[in-house]
């Protein structure tokens, strides 16, 4: 993403720019432009307040015994981390043999961290000294991002044995569509933690082509992106193949272990578009408006409907894929207010939904009722940057 000088031909006359080249000098110009139609904004006060406030309201209700539902259906699909949800039947038992399970009202926020200056400046020295916060409203507000995110989806490996022989690679070439667009910076190979029992065994890697911008401006945990070793020098310019074939680029490659691995690619479209209303769409298999998040009388309704639509098992699968969101956010450090909010509420209704299918209508007032109470906020250390083990925990 950092834009290099032309080169001079033999006469001194300044090197036509390749296709590559001019998409870097897009990105760079629309992101200057757009972020001097902000430079009025004020940078100063506190960042993400509100996350803030709400982590505070909920830490002692996480901690408390009151904190978790038991509902008892037959476990058919793959539940939530155990760590979270508690198994109560510990031996094991035929698939579909109705289980007691735990499930936690409120799932836990790990303490507000700013993403470090160093992971941008790593990236652009111009940007170094630029406040994150600015970095990520520049890009939502000049839809910079989701004109970035449909070269992700439009690409193809050259190499489609490329991790076939079990080690990976360092780089991978992939074909662009369009070489006018702002072109990724680098693969990611995401895989889920080796089985403990097994840990020499494979696992599976998935490749996800990102702009390393995009990540290291959302994401507070993600360590700075390195620089490859060889001639390809910048981190964060993609390679771009001959003439021959002006189409193909290659990236470095960089792997990411998360504990939810299949949900990855809704938190990364989520942070390229921004729009909660698509989140939930992947959250809660409903046409919900968002605005129905700031509006719990309604929740009940909104329930009844779903748990009677879908079946248990349909409903633990989306309760999962919400765990694994959470996990992966609180993995990489995402701090997005709309992003929790909309965790939040998916979680609500979802053990809401599972109560009603379940037939228990004691835990559905159990969970419509509660509610976080302002009297239990504690004072915030908005500097700390320690975290909770359970509440940062993303297993």
């Amino acid at each position: 993403m950092v834009l290099q000088a032309n080169a001079l031909s033999q006469n001194g006359a300044a090197a036509p720019l390749t296709k590559a080249e001019l998409a870097r000098r897009h990105f760079r110009t629309t992101f200057q432009a757009a972020a001097s139609r902000r430079r009025a904004r004020s940078n100063g006060g506190l960042g993400n307040t509100r996350y803030i406030v709400e982590q505070a309201k909920r830490r002692s209700i996480i901690k408390s015994p009151t904190n978790t539902v038991r509902m008892s259906f037959p476990i058919v699909s793959r539940l939530p981390n155990e760590g979270d949800v508690a198994m109560k039947d510990a031996p094991p038992v035929p698939a579909g043999t109705p289980r007691a399970v735990d499930f936690p009202m409120y799932l836990g926020r790990p303490d507000f961290v700013e993403v470090p200056r160093s992971s941008i400046e790593a990236i652009d020295t111009e940007l170094a000294n630029a406040d994150v916060r600015y970095i990520r409203d520049t890009l939502m507000s000049s839809t910079m991002g989701p004109s970035m995110y449909p070269v992700l989806r439009r690409y193809t490996a050259k190499d489609k044995d490329a991790l076939s022989t079990g080690t990976l690679p360092r780089e991978i070439t992939i074909i662009i569509e369009d070489m006018t667009s702002i072109l990724p910076t680098h693969m990611m190979a995401v895989h889920g933690p080796r089985p403990k029992n097994t840990p020499e065994a494979r696992t599976k890697v998935t490749l996800y082509p990102v702009h390393s911008l995009i990540l290291a401006a959302h994401c507070a945990n993600l360590p700075a992106f390195p620089a490859p070793s060889g001639a390809h020098t910048n981190p964060n310019t993609p390679r771009v193949e001959a003439a021959a074939n002006a189409r193909e680029i290659e990236l470095p490659v960089r792997p990411l272990c998360l504990h939810s691995p299949k949900t990855f690619p809704i938190l990364l479209e989520y942070l390229y578009l921004r729009r909660p209303e698509v989140l939930l769409r992947h959250l809660v298999p409903m046409s919900l408006p968002t605005t129905l998040v700031e509006v719990p009388e309604q929740h009940e309704s909104v329930a009844r409907v779903l748990g009677t639509a879908l079946s248990v098992q349909g409903l633990v699968t989306q309760i999962t894929i919400v765990h694994g969101i959470w996990q992966n956010a609180c993995a990489l450090g995402v701090f997005d207010d709309e992003l929790w909010s909309a965790i939040d509420f998916a979680w609500k209704l979802l053990l809401m939904s599972l109560a009603v299918a379940t037939n228990m209508p004691d835990v559905l007032e159990s969970i419509k009722n509660a509610e976080c109470n302002p009297d239990n906020e504690k004072e915030v250390d908005e500097s700390s940057t320690a975290t909770d083990r359970q509440e940062s925990t993303s297993s």
